[in-house]
C-alpha cells in the first residue's frame, strides 16, 4: 500500500479495476440556433448498446414541449402512432401516459418558458439501440422553469412498441412543439461500455 499526501505521477497508466471507465464521452457541444439537434449515426451506432445524453436548451418561443424523434436506418421512425411515451411532474402527480405516439419521447409535462434563466435540463439514459430482440427506449429526468418562471421536474420514458423490437436505432433528434420554435442550449453524450 503507498500514501501519498502530495502529487503521484506515474511512468505508466495503472492496471487494474480502476482505470477502465464504463462511461465514455463521445460529444461536448455548444448548440447554436437551430429548430432540431440531431445525434446521427455518427455518434449513435454500434459503438454502444446504451448511451447518457445531458442537454440543455431554452426555446425562443414560451410554453414549449421538448421532444425527441428515433431514427433507423438513418431516417426518422414514425412508427404509426405507436410509440408509448411517459412524463409524470415531480410533485404535483400530473401524469401524461400516453401510448399511440409519433414522437418518441415527451421530455416536460408544462410548458417550458423563454425568458431570461428559464428553458429545460435533461439527463437521459437510452438503451438497447442495437438490440434485435428488445426495444429500444429512452428514461430519465428534467428540470425546468415554466412561462411563469417556477421551477419544475419530470421523470420520463418513452420506446418503441414491443413489435419493433427487431429496429437498430442509429439517430435520435430533440426539437420543441411549436414548429417556429429555435433553441440554443449545449449538449454531452456519453457512451456507456
Amino acid at each position: 500500500m503507498a500514501i501519498s499526501g502530495g502529487t503521484v505521477t506515474f511512468s505508466n497508466a495503472p492496471s487494474g479495476l480502476g482505470n477502465s471507465s464504463a462511461i465514455v464521452k463521445i460529444l461536448d457541444e455548444t448548440i447554436s440556433s437551430t429548430g432540431m439537434y440531431i445525434l446521427n449515426s455518427t455518434y449513435i451506432n454500434s459503438t454502444y448498446d446504451s448511451y447518457i445524453i445531458q442537454i440543455e436548451t431554452i426555446p425562443s418561443n414560451d410554453t414549449n414541449y421538448f421532444y425527441s424523434d428515433a431514427y433507423v436506418g438513418g431516417s426518422v421512425v414514425d412508427s404509426g402512432n405507436g410509440y408509448s411515451r411517459y412524463v409524470r411532474e415531480i410533485g404535483s402527480g400530473d401524469v401524461w401516459n400516453s401510448p399511440g405516439q409519433s414522437e418518441f419521447c415527451l421530455f416536460n409535462r408544462n410548458g417550458v418558458g423563454n425568458a431570461t434563466g428559464e428553458g429545460i435540463t435533461v439527463n437521459a439514459l437510452l438503451q438497447n439501440v442495437n438490440s434485435t430482440t428488445r426495444p429500444a427506449f429512452i428514461t430519465g429526468m428534467s428540470g425546468y422553469w415554466d412561462t411563469g418562471g417556477v421551477f419544475r421536474a419530470a421523470n420520463f420514458g418513452g420506446g418503441f412498441p414491443a413489435t419493433s423490437a427487431s429496429s437498430v436505432v442509429n439517430g435520435i433528434n430533440f426539437y420543441y412543439s411549436v414548429s417556429s420554435t429555435t433553441f440554443t442550449g449545449s449538449i454531452k453524450l456519453y457512451g456507456v461500455k
